[in-house]
């Protein structure tokens, strides 16, 4: 037989002495926005003092005024949640790269993600709110967003995209709520990212000063928001989108422990490795008035 029929026959493959992580959000987006709080406890409290009013004094040595200010507390359940893959012992001998560190950078990746998730949830969900009586009982009750300021946290119905005239309804409603100096985050899907790249206000030198554009082609700082491009974000019906906007007194993110991986051999099967990682966390929307849920339609740019 000929070199040439059998040269295929000791070819060598060449490899890559890295491992290529396939598209994915890598960690969290969402927890930096929150009050992130770490106490070893089974529940995560925060404390809430409402706004009072100063009254006219119209006579001498008159009665004190009795204080309309109310307490209340938030508070945040933690969940456990984790992620595990297994490779055999002799597989390492048989690849040119370990697959452990791998997988377990992996699994880290999948659990920012979910704490994403419980951050979204939270924020448009009901939150538990307690107040004590009287006599001191604590009878928790749900609230809801739209419960706040009449439903106005609310805006949209995911009939249509979003647009310039909801962006500033947005900041309407945070303007009557007297967020005052609080930093605004804009969490947005890819679809919203590409209805306002088809904005003239937010693409255009004219109206953004010549303001350099984000990686994915918004203005930093649009509107006075930061604008984060999120696929985590809830879903309604096919072709409905929750978007969320929040300042970082809006959210209470408690997790007792902290994401915690590792790698270890498992004697009850075969002593494979074992990679893991794992966290407890639970999220609370502390204050409705920093959040509004902006319901924008998820279909086909026109």
């Amino acid at each position: 037989m000929s070199s040439s029929a059998t040269i295929t026959q000791a070819t060598v493959d060449g490899f890559r002495d890295l491992v290529r992580h396939l598209a994915q959000q890598k960690g969290s987006k969402a927890r930096s926005w929150c009050d992130d709080w770490s106490p070893e406890a089974e529940t995560g409290n925060w404390n809430r003092l409402s706004h009072g009013d100063a009254n006219l004094k119209n006579t001498l040595i008159a009665d004190t005024p009795a204080g309309d200010r109310v307490w209340s507390r938030r508070i945040a359940f933690p969940a456990t949640y984790d992620s595990a893959e297994a490779t055999e012992v002799t597989d390492p001998s048989k690849m040119l790269i370990d697959p452990k560190s791998n997988l377990v950078r992996s699994i880290g990746y999948s659990l920012g993600r979910q704490m994403d998730d419980i951050i979204f949830a939270a924020s448009i969900g009901d939150a538990t709110n307690s107040v004590r009586a009287g006599n001191g009982s604590n009878t928790p009750t749900q609230i809801a967003l739209a419960d706040y300021n009449s439903g106005s946290q609310v805006i949209g119905d995911y009939s249509d995209p979003i647009s310039f005239d909801s962006v500033t309804a947005v900041n309407e409603v945070f303007n009557q709520n007297d967020l005052d100096d609080e930093d605004v985050v804009a969490f947005i899907g890819p679809r919203q990212v590409r209805e306002l790249q088809n904005l003239t206000e937010v693409t255009s030198a004219d109206y953004v000063n010549t303001q350099a554009l984000m990686s994915r082609k918004i203005v930093s700082g649009w509107y006075g928001m930061t604008w984060i491009m999120s696929t985590r974000l809830p879903t309604g019906l096919t072709g409905q989108r929750d978007c969320i906007f929040m300042s970082r007194r809006a959210m209470g993110f408690h997790i007792p422990t902290d994401v915690t991986t590792f790698c270890e051999r498992d004697p009850s099967k075969s002593y494979v490795w074992r990679p893991y990682g794992v966290f407890d966390a639970g999220a609370v929307r502390i204050e409705d008035a920093q959040v509004v849920n902006l319901k924008v339609a998820d279909a086909t740019v026109a």
